[in-house]
């Protein structure tokens, strides 16, 4: 952890904000060239703000208020106007400088707008769907930004990050489930749960019945075999110093998913608590690698 409390000093507004509150994808930022590291932060603590929104208002109507200052607020800063906002502001310079995929901004305020109104997903292809709006996007506009001044990414290569942040959101899910669960907002799919036994009435009340391991286990299966597809796309060519910084999140699903073989995919495990060991001592040296 020593590692990861010095890359957590002298940070900018944005920095500090995702090292605190989504320490994954800091670390995965970390790994980008230092001259790309700021807009990825933006991006991060931008999407920290939109995706806490149903956790902090009373009503889902406030929840749509806030989501449509967000969704007016990057309308702005496409037009240069941006409002006084510290995340806003940094977001502004970002997008006038490397001017991202716009649709990939509404893709993401869309993904949480359906937190505001939940309803468990119903099948893995329902899980895949959701992680892959307010995930996959968010990779492949974060690998938009580690692109900047260079070559576009390809279709394929796009294709791998949104596999990569699918892939990366599902496992999270899956360990966050016992959480969830007592906030009655679990993501396992429902189809999937009661093909192994497990009731709605399991789910609700935060039961760790046997049936969750074995539906935990098949998501986890899918997770993998989207970073195995996107692990089949080929870097030839592309500065894969500079891409890293987007895609290196695929190395911390890695370490999750190992974690969950070893208790045999009991999200109730509480060796799951402890983050992956060296995990961004592992970033590092995959970085050098060129291996994400």
């Amino acid at each position: 952890m020593g590692a990861e409390q010095d890359m957590g000093k002298n940070l900018s507004y944005c920095g500090e904000m995702v090292y605190r509150e989504d320490r994954e994808r800091f670390l995965s930022a970390m790994t980008a060239p230092p001259d790309r590291r700021e807009a990825l932060f933006a991006l991060y603590a931008f999407n920290h703000e939109i995706s806490k929104t149903a956790g902090v208002v009373s009503e889902p109507m406030l929840g749509q208020i806030r989501l449509q200052w967000w969704r007016e607020a990057i309308e702005e800063c496409y037009a240069g106007t941006p409002r006084r906002h510290a995340v806003v502001t940094a977001l502004a310079d970002v997008i006038q400088d490397v001017d991202p995929t716009r649709s990939l901004f509404e893709a993401l305020i869309e993904g949480r707008e359906q937190d505001l109104d939940f309803h468990p997903p119903g099948t893995v292809v329902d899980l895949e769907r959701y992680a892959d709006l307010t995930s996959g996007r968010l990779t492949e506009l974060a690998l938009e930004l580690c692109l900047a001044g260079q070559d576009g990414a390809s279709g394929d290569l796009r294709q791998a990050a949104r596999k990569i942040g699918t892939a990366w959101a599902m496992v999270g899910l899956m360990r966050a489930l016992p959480f969830h669960m007592r906030a009655r907002r679990g993501m396992l799919p429902r189809e999937l749960a009661a093909s192994h036994g497990v009731a709605a009435s399991d789910l609700s009340e935060g039961r760790n019945v046997p049936g969750i391991a074995l539906a935990v286990e098949e998501v986890c299966a899918q997770a993998c075999a989207l970073l195995a597809d996107a692990r089949r796309v080929s870097t030839r060519g592309m500065p894969v110093g500079s891409i890293y910084g987007a895609l290196s999140i695929g190395v911390i699903a890695d370490s999750h998913l190992k974690q969950l073989r070893k208790v045999n995919f009991d999200v109730f495990d509480v060796r799951l608590a402890a983050p992956p060991v060296l995990r961004g001592w592992s970033l590092m040296i995959r970085s050098l690698r060129g291996r994400y």
